[in-house]
């Protein structure tokens, strides 16, 4: 099933750390591929909504200390397949943001040599990944 990127993006937050709430996935976000890919919290919310009714995650509801409730997330077996056939695609580079180094960022969930061929996919095409 094709989806928008943001969907990758909180799919593979998910896989590195369970049971994050959309703000958690947010700043997590911001400490890490935000250097070289932004989401809003406009994207996060609706996405993991639609993420959830698909099956590609889960919401529990944690304990909190304020009247509202606070919704948790974790990746689905499901979720983790369609986060690694994904990532075995060719990235795609939409300036400002970056695929390619979003892939590798969360390589650790495919095999080694989806990775490296990321890396000489984007040598045959720039001649180097990170240009702007």
């Amino acid at each position: 099933m094709a989806h928008k990127r943001t969907a990758y993006v909180l799919l593979g937050m998910l896989s590195i750390e369970p049971n994050k709430s959309g703000y958690d996935i947010r700043k997590a976000v911001e400490g890490s591929v935000g250097h070289f890919w932004g989401e809003s919290y406009g994207q996060i919310y609706p996405t993991l909504k639609r993420l959830a009714a698909e099956g590609l995650i889960v919401a529990d509801s944690a304990p909190s200390t304020s009247r509202k409730k606070r919704q948790e997330y974790s990746l689905t077996e499901a979720g983790q397949t369609c986060l690694e056939e994904w990532l075995a695609l060719p990235f795609q580079n939409d300036p400002p943001r970056n695929e390619f180094l979003l892939k590798l960022f969360f390589g650790r969930d495919v095999p080694l040599s989806v990775s490296i061929a990321h890396v000489r996919d984007c040598q045959e095409r720039t001649g180097r990944c990170w240009q702007r």
